[in-house]
């Protein structure tokens, strides 16, 4: 679920922020194009119904941790946030990084703990797994919702990658922002 929830906001924000580049072309920046990450957000929707739906019908009830699951939806969004506007400056000096975006999200969700828990990367390695920042986000959602042990360290670095990701975005989409209408 958590998956679904970062594909949405990150498809979501990729087209806002190019569509924020044509915008800012045709002179109206006051208004952003959300319309190509609905479709995403819809199905992570979906799949959250379908979760609490499974989730009543064996019976699994959230623990305390349940409070967490805010905090890690909002890791979620700032990752999808990060990633996106690196992305779509990206995209907007190189045309074809559009095309590679839905091969990138299949692969990073592959080396998410998505089918599989962390605690199968040997303990030694868990803190470098940790800077794929949707690792964190994950194991996180896994121990709000299902229960078991805190996912610690691992959180706590994607947290950091995340913070590294936010600035290095915004500085980068900042320093090309000025060409973005000559080269569109």
């Amino acid at each position: 679920m958590a998956q679904l929830i970062w594909d949405g906001l990150f498809v979501g924000s990729f087209y806002a922020l190019i569509a924020l580049g044509y915008s800012m072309v045709y002179g109206i920046t006051k208004l952003l194009n959300f319309a190509h990450g609905d479709i995403y957000m819809l199905g992570a929707f979906i799949g959250f119904a379908i979760l609490i739906g499974l989730m009543a019908w064996y019976r699994i009830v959230p623990g305390p941790s349940i409070v967490w699951l805010p905090a890690l939806m909002l890791l979620a969004l700032a990752t999808a946030a990060g990633v996106g506007v690196w992305l779509a400056a990206l995209n907007v000096r190189y045309r074809d990084v559009r095309y590679v975006v839905p091969f990138v999200v299949q692969l990073w969700m592959f080396a998410t703990p998505v089918a599989y828990p962390a605690s199968l990367v040997p303990a030694q390695w868990r803190a470098v797994y940790g800077l794929n920042p949707m690792a964190g986000v994950i194991e996180g959602f896994r121990w709000a919702l299902a229960g078991g042990p805190a996912p610690g360290v691992i959180t706590l670095v994607s947290a950091a990658v995340v913070v590294v990701l936010i600035a290095g975005g915004a500085h980068y989409f900042r320093r090309l922002e000025g060409t973005f209408a000559d080269v569109i």
